[in-house]
């Protein structure tokens, strides 16, 4: 060894260096691998509003309007609450970073949104929000594992932090973290997603959350402080969300089997928390409007989507299937 490195010092060096080289792409590559947020609302859910005002004054502003000493003036909130708009504007899809990281810029989503439902009055709107949400797995990390990664139907408070955070551990395997937050983030939750009838809330508080409308998470026992994931009603939610849904996750695929489609890790089955029975319901339905195709052979089902694209079905739902009501554009 001692002479092969005298007679080889170069290729020593250069093995060396590329072992290093290697090692740091590693690093970094499970370090990409296990990128979460945890708090980015700063204790803030979505209040009634938040978003059409958001992103209403983020197109007369421009760019900077967070970075302006006024910007909670501007956008009629506390001053503690300025962040936790662009997160959320973020989070929903409606904001997005320009490639380099620097400009913040309105989506497509959020160009269609504000020419056809300003005011996020429709379902449909808000499903394809939660969509993005729940998806979001770097930027949303709670709200993607409560509804991807949590089976119980009825937990309280506190089984929803312990199942929550079991969860975090297991597949983010962070080194540090603050529990805090994570506690932050499951109240959270449950304030974005719960619409209390057992409180009376003035409309001009502003303090429901236009999420709570899905029937996403239900008061189930008031005095023992258990809730109950809810099924969404089935005429509330537009078979296009579905379709919306499927073509994102088919982005540069052509195909998708039917039972990865339902019970997969962010798609239809668990972020929606429908059951195959009304997954199936749906896509008859879809098919009998062409709007996918589904190849049955020997046992298995194969499922095409005849749009190009999750813009496509925006379009598509926003011009059409929305029976009218957005003729005045």
């Amino acid at each position: 060894m001692h002479k092969m490195w005298k007679v080889y010092p170069l290729f020593w060096w250069r093995m060396l260096y590329k072992e290093g080289v290697n090692y740091k792409k590693r690093c970094l590559s499970i370090m990409e691998s296990i990128k979460y947020k945890l708090k980015g609302h700063s204790s803030f859910y979505i209040r009634e509003g938040w978003l059409q005002k958001g992103l209403k004054k983020f197109r007369l502003v421009g760019p900077d309007l967070f970075n302006k000493k006024e910007a909670n003036e501007i956008l009629g909130v506390g001053a503690n609450m300025v962040s936790a708009i662009k997160y959320w504007l973020i989070s929903t899809g409606l904001l997005e970073y320009s490639d380099d990281k620097k400009i913040l810029r309105i989506t497509s989503l959020g160009e269609r949104i504000q020419q056809y439902d300003p005011y996020f009055e429709d379902y449909f709107t808000l499903w394809i929000l939660h969509y993005n949400i729940v998806t979001n797995k770097e930027y949303c990390t709670s709200w993607y594992l409560f509804f991807n990664h949590i089976d119980a139907k009825y937990f309280s408070k506190q089984e929803l932090f312990e199942l929550v955070k079991d969860k975090f551990e297991k597949i983010f395997k962070p080194t540090k973290y603050s529990t805090r937050s994570l506690e932050d983030d499951c109240e959270c939750i449950i304030k974005m997603y719960l619409y209390n009838r057992y409180e009376e809330v003035l409309p001009e508080d502003n303090l429901i959350s236009p999420f709570a409308k899905l029937g996403l998470i239900k008061l189930k026992d008031r005095k023992k402080g258990v809730y109950e994931k809810g099924t969404p009603n089935f005429t509330l939610l537009s078979p296009l969300v579905i379709l919306y849904a499927l073509a994102d996750y088919l982005t540069g695929k052509a195909s998708i089997d039917l039972e990865e489609a339902v019970f997969r890790s962010n798609l239809i089955g668990k972020i929606f928390n429908i059951d195959s029975f009304t997954f199936y319901r749906y896509l008859e339905m879809l098919e009998k409007q062409e709007y996918v195709k589904i190849v049955r052979t020997a046992g298995l089902h194969t499922l095409y989507v005849n749009l190009n694209s999750k813009n496509d079905v925006l379009e598509e739902y926003y011009t059409h299937e929305a029976g009218g009501k957005y003729a005045y554009n």
